[in-house]
């Protein structure tokens, strides 16, 4: 234990007791670091100061007793990690069971016997060894979880570039295309976070099926109103799947895209799923493309495109992730954006307002269509509804009545 490089920390108001403890930890522990404190006050300076590995604190002193000193110590997170060491002249399970409660670590009775003493302090040095080696790990595997992601999104740039060779103009579309379905996998409650990352990456490489087409098709959109403008148009899902399936982290990205053209009531390709048999982040994904190849190979405007996108939702697309879609558009990309109405959530609704937009649920229903004028009860039946069946993102009203 010679070689162990530990703080301490001595706290007592008995200038006898801190010799005696000072003496102790050099004799045995030659490279320690020692600091000592008379009272509780002076130990909090120290404590913030110098983060000591081991505090060994008496409980009766003036200005801020050892417990209170506990507390502080304890209530900050950085200090967490500090081994706390409560000694006291009064052996009362009282304030043993107190000091525990509150946090310490070890509790031992003056007179100290030296034996005993050391046998407590190289426990505790166990301890605090361990909380070090596992912070130590813990940061090593967050540098490279982040040097990991940062790998990975090289990668994706790098495709996303070549894509670029082969598609002109498509690195802004992709981006466009990944933003809005993050977006919306994040306000879709059964999405769950560790699907996040496949959603922004399959967004990125949406179009990676399509490096294979002749140059004539690389023109056109994949579908039109559902149907594949070209019989080769067909192999786009096994070509997306083949490409990026072959970067082993891509597995389930891979499967986004190779579903990616499933319609909603069975007519898509490859394996004509349905509805719920459609991964949700392919669900997602279809409606950012869609729109974006609608953008880029049709006249139509935002509003135009939003429209027919509403129309087909039941037989193309899932009507959650077109609702939240024509929000993001509006109101965050503001490509179809209306300067008179904003989005606000249902805690505040309030009598008077007047709706811009349909109110949908998660189920699908409209509960009340645009233009309505709320009133008190019309809010409260909102709110119950939205219990059981949830309002989908923010509902729109006119900005003249709040």
């Amino acid at each position: 234990m010679a070689d162990t490089k530990l703080s301490f920390l001595f706290v007592d108001d008995e200038p006898t007791v801190i010799a005696l403890l000072k003496a102790t930890i050099s004799g045995y522990f030659k490279n320690a670091e020692i600091y000592t404190a008379y009272n509780g006050k002076s130990a909090w300076e120290i404590i913030q100061a110098k983060k000591p590995d081991i505090i060994v604190s008496d409980i009766s002193m003036p200005e801020m007793d050892g417990i209170q000193l506990l507390i502080k110590t304890r209530a900050q997170e950085e200090l967490n990690d500090c081994y706390f060491i409560v000694m006291t002249a009064m052996d009362t399970p009282g304030q043993s069971n107190l000091a525990l409660e509150k946090g310490a670590d070890d509790f031992i009775k003056k007179p100290l016997e030296t034996t005993s003493f050391l046998a407590r302090l190289r426990a505790a040095i166990r301890f605090v060894k361990l909380q070090t080696q596992k912070r130590e790990e813990n940061e090593l595997l967050h540098q490279l979880a982040d040097e990991l992601k940062n790998d990975i999104q090289d990668t994706i740039m790098l495709a996303v570039k070549f894509l670029e060779a082969r598609i002109p103009a498509s690195f802004d579309a992709l981006k466009r295309i990944s933003e809005s379905a993050l977006w919306i996998a994040k306000h879709l409650e059964f999405v769950k976070e560790s699907e996040y990352d496949d959603i922004e990456i399959a967004g990125y490489l949406s179009e990676a099926g399509r490096i294979f087409l002749p140059d004539h098709l690389v023109k056109k959109p994949v579908l039109d109103l559902g149907i594949p403008t070209d019989p080769i148009m067909y192999q786009i899902p096994n070509s997306a799947r083949s490409i990026v399936s072959s970067v082993g982290r891509f597995k389930n990205v891979a499967n986004i895209l190779f579903h990616v053209y499933e319609n909603l009531d069975g007519s898509g390709f490859p394996d004509r799923l349905i509805s719920w048999q459609i991964p949700i982040g392919s669900r997602i994904i279809r409606v950012a493309l869609d729109y974006e190849e609608a953008r880029i190979f049709s006249d139509r405007s935002p509003r135009e495109i939003l429209n027919l996108m509403n129309n087909d939702q039941s037989k193309l697309y899932d009507h959650r992730v077109v609702v939240l879609f024509d929000q993001y558009i509006r109101a965050v990309r503001k490509e179809d954006y209306d300067p008179t109405e904003i989005g606000i959530t249902i805690a505040e609704l309030k009598d008077g307002m007047k709706l811009t937009r349909d109110v949908i649920t998660d189920r699908g229903l409209k509960l009340i269509p645009a233009g309505s004028e709320l009133t008190q009860k019309t809010i409260e039946r909102l709110i119950s509804h939205n219990t059981a069946d949830p309002i989908l993102g923010n509902i729109f009203v006119k900005k003249s009545r709040l």
